[in-house]
C-alpha cells in the first residue's frame, strides 16, 4: 500500500514512520521548492492548531477556577486549597 504524500509529511514531522522514508522525503524537500512549502504550510497549520488548543484549555482552567473560587457553594474547598499557601 502505497502512503500519501499528506501522510508522509505527517510522519516526518512526527518524527515517526520508516526513518529511510524520512530521510528520503528530507532530500526531495531540498530539491523540490513546492513540496518545501507544502511541508512548511503544514508545520504552520500544526502551530496553529497546537495555539488554540492551548487557548482552550486556558479559557476551561479559567472558567473552573471562577466557579470553585467565586461560587460560595464550593468555600470549604476554597479553604482547603488556600491553606496550602499560607505560611505556617
Amino acid at each position: 500500500m502505497k502512503t500519501s504524500l499528506t501522510e508522509r509529511i505527517e510522519q516526518l514531522l512526527h518524527k515517526k514512520g520508516d526513518l529511510a522514508e524520512r530521510l528520503l522525503l528530507e532530500a526531495q524537500i531540498q530539491v523540490n521548492t513546492e513540496l518545501a512549502e507544502q511541508v512548511d504550510f503544514q508545520k504552520k497549520a500544526y502551530k496553529i492548531i497546537r495555539e488554540y488548543g492551548k487557548r482552550k484549555l486556558r479559557e476551561e482552567i479559567n472558567l473552573v477556577d471562577k466557579q470553585l473560587f467565586e461560587n460560595p457553594k464550593y468555600i470549604s474547598f476554597q479553604h482547603k486549597i488556600l491553606s496550602y499557601f499560607k505560611k505556617q
